[in-house]
């Protein structure tokens, strides 16, 4: 088990123990050759005294605070690391001394009864997280690490550990403890010189991929090991990611942040429960290059497809369902299929599967009764809707709320919802489920990657060329290509046909005409909710429109064809586009003229096919998601916005992928 591997205990040291000279192996990999000879307890004790004379020293020097002499915040110390090894040569003996010597601290190559039975391997020691309390002096400078030193540090934990173990998980516990001291250091010295900036967001962004990657790859039906806790690893992802954004805000304009839009697709994701949608806001401070990236639009779209009107939101109680939810579960699968879904936002969105699952459970069971319902999904169909990997994983998760399935009697098997007979919405579940179930969907798109690969952001081309994809996992790769590559194909050919999906108002004006003034509101009442603004033509309409309706015949009264929910005052001249328009496409695919038009339901939707399993009846009333009504071969769905949105799965173009 990966406790064996995982624990900080270390074998006993006694008396006539090879290890008790203080001769501790040194294989070259990082720290350096020992500066004392000796026992280990006599080591202890020269270095103590040492410790001692530096301490004195450094306060004198002004490089540390004197614990005797208070300051004022504007007059405090910020200290500047010395130690130039992966762990300091003090602390190394110090846990030799008190036995706390992890297994993958000690040499390999030793004869031993157990892995903690082996000598401790000083070049293999990195230096161990320790919280700040009370009574625990100041680290010296020779304990912290500068900055070359972290990446060094970071070099080896995901490059020699991971990339070398068998299994992620019986070292993942020893990366985890490792990579928060040297966030803990990172801290401490507060960087902010250029290349101390570039180094430290290179170390973060990689922390942050490991601690997804875990997230992922740990979310199995048994904890993976004892210490091994899901919450925790969430816990410390949102502070690496947390203090990588404001590495981000403290670096523009001295360090190229290449990375950025990567990690701020990530942070959109993760507002898809945040009490308080305040997505638009954060959005609108971004900087355009960083909105208009294939990543974050991709993210975007995520997010729309995957909001629901069940949470409820708002900073004041009691909360309210969220304005913009489109609830289209088909195309928040769809848009994880696509190939220019990178492996690592997939591991992202995939901490929502089960909050997407029970929104397609409620959809099944409010669009017909249950008796239809009973014998109408096979249990290969519902895995395919549920992104589940197996039978196993949908008999527990249906379960959960009283969906069961038929037995077997030598035929097809259904699921059985009439457990919920007379119910229109779901029930809280028996059992609860879990935070996070690993699903092979997500699995795919390593393409055989390692976890090193992974971890330091390289494409598939690029991990085959450095050879680091594990051999029979790499036969279904089909085309390679960079990130680079997929992302101008993101660019030019808007790879979501749907693009008009919005969370945000457009800031380029469509041009109006003069036109005689018309009464709002219920005193017209042909037009009850209409505006003095001209009707849009089908060519001003822009693709990302906030709050423009999906076609001629909206759902709320009847507004005119161009209004939008903030129309702009009526003018006699012609309105000029603004500067730069932030969320405008990268560009647009002409619509097919010979494509027929899709049909729209009650609700405003619009019925596109669907890409995944065979048409079934209607999930909200008017028409499916997977609608049989539009011929499978319709090219383009149409656009839509939000309010009136598209909840039809989005057709994705099968082009070579981008595995980021």
């Amino acid at each position: 088990s990966g406790l064996a591997t995982t624990t900080s205990r270390a074998a006993s040291v006694t008396r006539g123990d090879a290890r008790t000279d203080g001769t501790a192996r040194q294989t070259g990999k990082g720290n350096s050759v020992a500066s004392t000879r000796g026992t280990w307890p006599e080591r202890y004790e020269k270095l103590e005294r040492a410790r001692k004379i530096e301490r004195a020293q450094a306060i004198q020097n002004g490089e540390i605070q004197d614990p005797d002499k208070p300051r004022a915040l504007s007059e405090a110390i910020t200290p500047v690391g010395k130690c130039m090894d992966m762990c300091a040569e003090y602390e190394r003996v110090e846990r030799v001394v008190q036995k706390d010597i992890w297994a993958e601290e000690t040499d390999p190559n030793t004869s031993a009864y157990t892995t903690l039975d082996r000598e401790p391997d000083e070049a293999r020691m990195v230096k161990k997280f320790r919280r700040s309390a009370a009574g625990i002096e100041e680290q010296l400078p020779s304990d912290l690490r500068p900055p070359l030193v972290l990446q060094k540090t970071c070099d080896y934990l995901f490059n020699e550990v991971i990339g070398n173990a068998i299994d992620i998980a019986k070292v993942h516990h020893f990366v985890w403890d490792r990579t928060r001291a040297i966030r803990n250091d990172f801290s401490i010295q507060q960087i902010s010189d250029a290349d101390g900036l570039r180094i430290a967001i290179d170390c973060y962004e990689r922390i942050a991929r490991f601690h997804i990657l875990s997230l992922h790859q740990l979310a199995l039906s048994e904890p993976p090991y004892d210490k091994y806790d899901w919450q925790q690893e969430r816990e410390q992802l949102d502070r690496t990611l947390l203090s990588l954004v404001q590495y981000y805000d403290d670096s523009r304009g001295k360090v190229k942040l290449v990375n950025e839009a990567e990690f701020r697709s990530y942070l959109i994701i993760f507002q898809l429960q945040d009490p308080i949608p305040d997505l638009e806001d954060r959005v609108q401070t971004w900087s355009p290059h960083i909105v208009q990236h294939p990543r974050v639009r991709k993210a975007l779209r995520l997010y729309a497809a995957a909001c629901n009107t069940k949470d409820l939101q708002g900073p004041l109680k009691p909360g309210s369902a969220h304005v913009v939810a489109q609830q289209d579960w088909q195309r928040f699968w769809n848009l994880l299929h696509s190939p220019r879904t990178s492996y690592l936002t997939a591991c992202v969105a995939e901490i929502y599967f089960n909050m997407i699952r029970t929104m397609a459970l409620q959809g099944l069971l409010r669009s017909s009764n249950q008796r239809s319902l009973s014998g109408e999904y096979t249990i290969h169909e519902m895995i395919s809707i549920l992104a589940l990997n197996d039978v196993e994983e949908l008999e527990t998760f249906c379960g959960s709320f009283g969906i069961t399935l038929t037995p077997e009697t030598g035929g097809e098997r259904y699921v059985d919802f009439s457990g919920l007979k007379g119910r229109q919405t779901l029930p809280n579940p028996v059992t609860a489920l879990p935070k996070q179930m690993k699903t092979d969907l997500v699995e795919a798109k390593r393409f055989g990657r390692s976890f090193p690969a992974v971890i330091n952001r390289m494409s598939v081309k690029d991990a085959q060329g450095a050879g680091l994809l594990i051999p029979g996992e790499d036969d279904t790769m089909g085309d390679i290509v960079d990130d680079g590559t997929a992302n101008a194909r993101d660019a030019e050919q808007a790879e979501d046909v749907n693009a008009g999906d919005s969370l945000f108002m457009p800031e380029t004006a469509t041009p109006q005409t003069k036109r005689a003034p018309q009464l709002q509101g219920f005193l017209n009442q042909n037009a009850p909710f209409a505006s003095t603004k001209a009707p849009a033509t089908e060519a001003q309409v822009s693709l990302f429109s906030f709050g423009q309706p999906a076609t001629a015949a909206p759902m709320f009264g009847a507004p005119s064809p161009g209004s939008t929910l903030f129309a702009p005052k009526s003018t006699d001249s012609t309105t000029s586009a603004s500067k730069f328009n932030f969320l405008a496409p990268a560009a647009k695919e002409e619509t097919s003229k010979s494509a027929p038009a899709p049909e729209s339901n009650g609700f405003g939707f619009t019925a596109v096919p669907a890409n995944l399993g065979p048409a079934k009846s209607a999930a909200f009333g008017g028409s499916s998601f997977a609608s049989s009504a539009t011929p499978a071969t319709d090219p383009k769905p149409a656009e839509s916005t939000l309010f009136a949105g598209n909840n039809g799965a989005s057709t994705q173009s099968q082009s070579a992928p981008s595995f980021s």
